[in-house]
């Protein structure tokens, strides 16, 4: 991994996945296979609103943010959700499919485009690897979300500086605790905008 600041988020976009996937079928692993354009199979299935298909066309699957990350982005996603929603339906202990849960992981190296699928007893985690998307034209609103960043002071504190840079105000950024307890580790809301 780069020396960037590593950070997660859950945008709009994951947060209507992650609702439409928390009961999946076999079915919609079908779908996703009978059906290689995944942005048709995201509009159908109401995941992808219209005013976002110009970002995830250009930006995520496109060459907008990551020019030398593969060219079959979408490809990697749909496989990582048709192997997610296996892993889902497999029988577990309440016997019903379990909920999948999207995070976008940004940072890493310029051209890494990955996806990592980890199923627990209760549900499958799909973790988006990408580099770090470019900042914002101006300084959108933060929201705070329920995502933690977790590490030493140094990384914890240039994850809160970076937003500094973006322009943001001391007091628009999430503060940077220790953790309580533990010397040189410390804890800051992940917030996304």
């Amino acid at each position: 991994m780069s020396a960037d600041v590593i950070g997660a988020s859950k945008s709009a976009g994951i947060l209507r996945l992650d609702r439409r996937l928390a009961r999946s079928s076999l079915q919609d692993a079908q779908l996703l296979r009978d059906h290689p354009d995944v942005f048709d199979v995201m509009k159908d299935q109401l995941i992808l609103a219209a005013q976002d298909e110009g970002h995830m066309s250009g930006d995520i699957f496109g060459t907008n943010w990551w020019p030398d990350t593969p060219a079959n982005k979408a490809d990697i996603l749909r496989a990582a959700y048709i192997k997610a929603i296996e892993l889902a339906n497999e029988p577990g202990p309440q016997g019903d499919p379990k909920p999948i849960i999207t995070y976008h992981i940004k940072g890493l190296e310029k051209d890494v485009f990955e996806v990592t699928v980890a199923a627990t007893d209760r549900e499958v985690h799909v973790l988006w690897l990408t580099p770090r998307a470019p900042a914002p034209a101006g300084t959108p609103p933060l929201q705070e979300q329920d995502l933690w960043l977790v590490g030493s002071k140094g990384r914890v504190t240039a994850a809160h500086n970076r937003y500094l840079d973006m322009g943001y105000a001391e007091a628009e950024v999430p503060k940077v605790d220790p953790a309580p307890g533990i010397d040189g580790v410390c804890i800051m809301n992940c917030p996304t905008y």
